[in-house]
Formats: structure tokens, C-alpha cells, sequence
């Protein structure tokens, strides 16, 4: 199931801000785009995924 999802999705760090906490989400359907806030340690451990990944 994880590699299915990951098929699907696209990260990049453009969306993410990791001083105010949120990723903005820009929809491709017809849709609206949102901000999203990053709760637990969602932002913690995406800030380590961007320091491996570089």
C-alpha cells in the first residue's frame, strides 16, 4: 500500500514552509488549493528527510 501512495506523490520544497508550519496544496482537479498545518512531528521529520535527501 505504501508504494502505491508513493507512486501518486510528488514531494517538493517549494510548498513546504517550515517556519510557519504548513504546506500549501495545489490542486490539479477541479478543486480548490489549501494551506495545511503540519501537526506532532510531522515537521520534525520532514526536516530530516530534506537534510538526508541533500
Amino acid at each position: 500500500m505504501v508504494d502505491e501512495f508513493l507512486s501518486l506523490v510528488a514531494l517538493h520544497w517549494e510548498p513546504v514552509d517550515f517556519n510557519g508550519g504548513t504546506l500549501y496544496t495545489n490542486r490539479l482537479k477541479p478543486s480548490m488549493s489549501s494551506i495545511h498545518p503540519f501537526r506532532g512531528t510531522e515537521l520534525p521529520s520532514l526536516r530530516q528527510l530534506r537534510v538526508s535527501s541533500e
